[in-house]
């Protein structure tokens, strides 16, 4: 799993192409419209200049080509290129090939240094991981032992407050709907996707094989999480890394509950009156097709539910990309990002937001806290548990 192969002529081809194009630029979250070039040609630029397909440039130009090349969130929202440009992995890439010759950001450098260190993207404490279950005052958790299910986790829902809310609304809804289920806890590692969004791709293989190794030692039939990209890289990534297939399945929490309403095992939910707008995450949307399950879910806890002019695949980023290293490398354009999304929810009239994601539920309520917004941002399976009073 080195990532150094090289480019192919052809593929030097449309990346030259895409440095001289700028129809993406109206998809990018992060990137002003009338900016003179979208962040997609300038990925496209810097792995020309890594590869050595390009001509040597001014040192002070490549660097700020460079560094630019990681405020990409990696949302894949300009895979509509016209000319059929991968240019979310041209990203991964480009930013392997920095991460080899140590051309990180030293931002961006501390992350990976936490992960190393303590196992998760905020350097606290392993053993506090599976603390948030004394802070929402949880019991009857079976940590780390036999069962048909494991809750992944994942960092933001085990370390900050408002992920933490998530992974409390979760435990409820996977108590109630009668699932035999575990977690890790201290035994869970990042699942790796900021280490995959920045080119540390050797911390990365020891994390998945980690994971895979304590996850199958207890025998589990299928993983689900709260995080599209845990889920992403548990389902997607990991078969690839270990160079075999899993032996559990992997889902994301909403997918497990849509089957639970069909069975009709979660029954007497009651319908909020408020005006809800869903928003999309870009990874469980756009990577992994999880449009119809959150739909049918909002079905059953809301009269008035509002699509956002951007939807399902077509979903805009609001600003926390893969990892959430947008958060790190340029916190401005995050913020403007979520802030775009938060005023088209004004605009459709939605009283709240709802998402399926902790980094999108914490961008968009930091956009909200920031112009004092009446918008509430919650995850769906908070509103699950409200709506069936079990908070």
């Amino acid at each position: 799993m080195s990532g150094l192969e090289a480019i192919s002529v052809d593929e030097a081809d449309l990346l030259e192409t895409c440095t001289k194009c700028k129809y993406c630029a109206t998809f990018c979250a992060v990137e002003d419209e009338d900016e003179i070039r979208p962040l997609p040609s300038i990925i496209a630029e810097g792995l020309l200049i890594e590869a050595d397909h390009s001509k040597t440039l001014a040192s002070t130009r490549k660097a700020k080509i460079l560094e630019d090349s990681f405020r990409c969130g990696l949302c894949g929202r300009c895979l509509r290129c016209s000319y059929k440009l991968d240019i979310v992995a041209s990203s991964y890439k480009l930013r392997r090939l920095l991460a080899v010759k140590e051309l990180i950001p030293a931002t961006l450098l501390k992350l990976r240094h936490h992960i190393k260190e303590s196992r998760n993207s905020f350097g606290a404490d392993t053993f506090a991981r599976g603390m948030w279950i004394d802070y929402v005052g949880l019991t009857k958790i079976r940590l780390n032992k036999a069962a048909d299910t494991l809750y992944f986790v994942g960092c933001t829902p085990s370390y900050r407050s408002q992920g933490q809310d998530i992974a409390y609304a979760a435990s409820l809804a996977l108590n109630t709907i009668g699932e035999d289920w575990t977690i890790l806890g201290a035994d869970e590692w990042c699942c790796g996707a900021p280490l995959l969004a920045i080119g540390a791709w050797e911390e990365l293989e020891e994390h998945a094989k980690h994971n895979v190794e304590f996850i199958e030692s207890l025998g589990v039939k299928q993983v689900v999480s709260s995080c599209p990209s845990c889920v992403n890289m548990l389902k997607q990534h990991y078969p690839r890394i270990i160079r075999r297939q899993t032996t559990f399945k992997v889902h994301h929490i909403v997918e497990l509950i849509a089957k639970s309403l069909e069975k009709g095992t979660l029954s007497g939910l009651k319908k909020s009156e408020l005006k809800i707008a869903y928003h999309d995450p870009c990874q469980l949307a756009r990577t992994l097709g999880v449009l119809k399950e959150p739909r049918q879910l909002l079905g059953k806890i809301a009269n008035t539910v509002l699509e956002f002019p951007e939807n399902g695949i077509d979903t805009r980023c609001c600003g926390a990309g893969v990892g959430d290293i947008i958060e790190i490398v340029d916190p401005s354009a995050r913020l403007e990002a979520a802030g775009r999304r938060l005023f088209q929810a004004g605009l459709i009239g939605a009283d709240v937001i709802l998402t399926a994601c902790p980094d999108c539920k914490i961008a968009l309520s930091d956009a909200a806290k920031r112009v004092k917004s009446s918008i509430e941002v919650l995850d769906i399976v908070e509103l699950l548990c409200m709506q069936a009073s079990l908070t």
